[in-house]
């Protein structure tokens, strides 16, 4: 036992849930990574985790980096017994030509591209598919009609990718509509084809958020007037001889 005296508090070690240890704090961090090439900037960020560990941050969940560097980093803290921070890293985040962090290598264009750079960070992190991509997979130009693909995915993965999935689809889906504009009359047309309620319906929930402003500027009657122009079919099956529709 040591005996630290009485005017000490201990703290179990703080959690930073989304960090880039790549980027600096200046005032142009797309320059900043342009000047350095990976060595250099595996050294940045390798002197960033210790700055988080001086701090009391024990776990850093980085959400984006280049050549997975903080991967790497994690592998070299591991293999050498250094002290630092556990790290719990997304990779390079998935994204559209020029879209969010596309600086960092993670474009892909199409479905194909798409499932290709899902699967390489899925190999490359092993430990888990974490934030970044998943909040990446339909703002990479994924139609409504794939979803269900990646609900099925997701269930086989499990573990936090399953358990975050729905919450980190409402962000998705915002961002899926803003950069469609979508509107109340276009919302049927990217409604999930999928009665899932993990990571469909967390999308399809990210989409009537950002209608909001567009529902309460029209007091909700444009929502209820497009809601009644829609196709409805309810099923309800009482038994296996009986069905009733409306």
């Amino acid at each position: 036992m040591l005996d630290l005296g009485h005017d000490v508090c201990l703290l179990p070690g703080l959690i930073d849930a989304h960090v880039h240890l790549a980027f600096d704090a200046s005032a142009d961090v797309v320059g900043g990574l342009a000047a350095v090439d990976d060595a250099r900037l595996l050294d940045q960020m390798a002197w960033a985790a210790q700055q988080a560990l001086r701090a009391g941050i024990t776990t850093v969940r980085d959400l984006g980096d280049r050549s997975f560097l903080a991967l790497r980093l994690r592998d070299q803290l591991d293999a050498s017994g250094q002290l630092g921070p556990q790290i719990v890293a997304s990779g390079p985040p998935i994204t559209i030509h020029a879209g969010h962090c596309h600086f960092l290598g993670g474009v892909a264009t199409g479905v194909e591209q798409l499932r290709a750079a899902v699967r390489e960070r899925f190999r490359a992190t092993r430990r888990a598919l974490v934030a970044a991509t998943l909040v990446s997979i339909a703002i990479a130009a994924l139609r409504a009609l794939e979803l269900p693909r990646i609900d099925r995915r997701v269930s086989a993965v499990g573990g936090p990718v399953e358990a975050s999935c729905h919450v980190l689809m409402h962000e998705v889906g915002r961002e899926y509509a803003q950069a469609r504009h979508l509107t109340l009359s276009d919302l049927q047309h990217y409604v999930p084809r999928s009665n899932n309620p993990n990571c469909s319906a967390g999308f399809g929930m990210g989409l009537v958020m950002y209608l909001g402003p567009q529902i309460l500027r029209s007091g909700g009657k444009a929502a209820a007037a497009a809601c009644a122009r829609l196709p409805t079919t309810i099923t309800i099956k009482r038994s296996s001889e009986h069905t009733k529709r409306f």
